[in-house]
């Protein structure tokens, strides 16, 4: 596993049995997808077949959860290389698909480790064949930008890693295992992620009756 220089304190996951890391070869030279306007809400139905996935920056995956009105938002980061990512995965899905209309959920792919490759060409298809097998409707992302560059804009060593936001968009909430905070086996949907976000919804349906 590789670990990215830290600029914070570490926030966001790390398996302690570690994943996340480049591999000996790297990938994809970042391809230009900004976007001249905001990305829009995506309004997924537990429903829905369609499964697609966008390139795009973590500046305008900000964007996008900034356009999430009202909503709590989680993003689940993850990488195919990354076994405990895609382990859990189906309870991200399992959140969405219950919590929809009012948590945006969005995955986000950091298969991208930098160099020369193309993100589109080279990752994308092995990106959309997990997440159509997963059946995850949901807003889904691949990161344009190298996945140390992810680590570091939300203090973290290593993947998985989830980031959860409140209604205003701000970051209330960043799981890792950095710390072991969660036991040898790290954080889970059902145990810690959840239940976060039904507090979330609680408290501010109690302010605002």
């Amino acid at each position: 596993m590789r670990f990215a220089n830290l600029a914070g304190p570490a926030v966001v996951t790390a398996i302690i049995a570690g994943c996340g890391g480049s591999p000996s070869n790297p990938v994809a030279a970042p391809v230009n997808t900004t976007a001249s306007q905001p990305l829009a809400a995506k309004e997924a139905s537990p429903s829905a077949t369609e499964v697609a996935v966008d390139i795009k920056s973590w500046e305008e995956i900000q964007s996008w959860v900034a356009n999430q009105h009202g909503k709590v938002v989680v993003l689940d980061i993850w990488s195919n290389s990354c076994v405990e990512c895609m382990r859990e995965f189906p309870q991200f899905v399992n959140l969405h698909q219950e919590l929809h209309a009012r948590v945006a959920c969005a995955s986000v792919n950091v298969d991208y480790y930098g160099g020369d490759a193309d993100i589109g060409e080279e990752i994308k298809p092995r990106v959309l064949k997990f997440l159509s097998s997963r059946n995850a409707s949901m807003q889904n992302f691949i990161s344009s930008d190298a996945d140390e560059d992810v680590f570091r804009n939300i203090d973290t060593a290593s993947i998985p890693a989830a980031v959860v936001y409140d209604r205003e968009g701000k970051v209330h909430t960043v799981f890792n295992n950095d710390e072991a905070a969660y036991g040898p086996s790290g954080f889970n949907y059902e145990e810690h992620i959840k239940p976060l976000v039904e507090q979330l919804l609680a408290s501010e349906d109690a302010s605002h009756p």
